[in-house]
């Protein structure tokens, strides 16, 4: 189940929540979005840099630059559709 915590709506786009109960970290700025879900128990935000295994990442050009809500929910349903293929 995609649970949506938290979107936030100010420059850069934010958001969290869980991937079947994996959290993730989503965030749009600069004209790109970065999605990393990482294991239960684990911290998303920037997980190369902590060491953290990353189950799913996803990627791609934002043409809001970081400065629409809308749009990163909807990255984020997609993205959630492509988690479940893997």
């Amino acid at each position: 189940m995609l649970v949506i915590s938290k979107i936030t709506c100010c420059f850069p786009v934010q958001g969290y929540g869980d991937f079947d109960g994996n959290p993730f970290f989503y965030s749009a700025k600069r004209g790109v979005w970065l999605l990393d879900v990482t294991p239960l128990g684990t911290d998303p935000v920037d997980p190369l840099e902590w060491g953290v295994p990353v189950l799913y990442h996803g990627e791609g050009d934002d043409p809001t630059h970081g400065h629409e809500e809308g749009n990163a929910r909807q990255i984020i349903e997609q993205e959630y559709e492509k988690f479940l293929l893997k």
